[in-house]
């Protein structure tokens, strides 16, 4: 029913609700929607989507989270899911650490604490993301590469991510490319030479490499080489 999650604040919190179950046996665990990697400031995280349309389908008629930071990092969205959202749709929301039921309590989802404590949850994301952009421009300032794949024809040096190296066999495609397109060769041309030649193009390479590299475009994703 459960999962291990990579990120220990969700096990936490899997415990957690888990507790809480054990001691309301009128509640029926119909799902357990995680997140990973997706920040909380965001409503459009597919595994919430996902539990809001078994809420609007009535499969589930409460939601209960650890506290109010796991459910949204937003003022405003939080905001309208407690005080409009769920009201309309009868869905009994829990706050676990935060001692708020809707359902047993409905006096407690009235209490100021609940809109100070989204502002706050709201302005912790702020302050992270200054903190991490302002760490990401230093980086940046001092030559360090912060991406999360290096380009095409590098690599990231084993020793120090943050630096690129020359990756050799990607280098050898790189330098044909420029030599045929020095040479008047149009885009279109390039692209059917490669796939003559079998060479694979830069998504099939990068997974052929191990790296879990997501394709963009079309092109990508048929595993040709092309002008677009």
């Amino acid at each position: 029913m459960a999962r291990t999650s990579k990120y220990p604040s969700v096990d936490t919190a899997q415990h957690a609700l888990s507790d809480f179950t054990v001691r309301h046996l009128e509640i029926k665990i119909y799902g357990i929607y995680i997140d990973d990697g997706y920040t909380g400031t965001n409503f459009d995280r597919p595994l919430f989507q996902k539990m809001m349309e078994a809420v609007a389908a009535r499969r589930v008629n409460c939601i209960i989270v650890k506290d109010l930071s796991r459910f949204g990092r937003n003022y405003i969205e939080t905001g309208k899911y407690l005080e409009t959202v769920f009201p309309l749709l009868k869905t009994r929301f829990v706050s676990v650490n935060d001692n708020v039921d809707s359902f047993e309590n409905p006096s407690s989802m009235n209490s100021v604490m609940i809109p100070f404590k989204n502002v706050m949850n709201d302005e912790f994301c702020r302050d992270i993301s200054v903190k991490v952009r302002s760490s990401l421009t230093v980086k940046r300032k001092q030559g360090q590469f912060i991406g999360s794949f290096a380009p095409y024809g590098y690599i990231k040096d084993p020793n120090d991510r943050h630096k690129l190296i020359i990756d050799e066999e990607a280098a050898q495609t790189v330098r044909l490319i420029y030599k045929m397109f020095t040479e008047g060769k149009s885009v279109n041309r390039l692209g059917r030479y490669l796939n003559d030649m079998n060479i694979k193009n830069i998504a099939e390479y990068k997974k052929s490499k191990g790296f879990k590299y997501r394709p963009g475009g079309r092109a990508e994703t048929t595993g040709y080489w092309s002008d677009y």
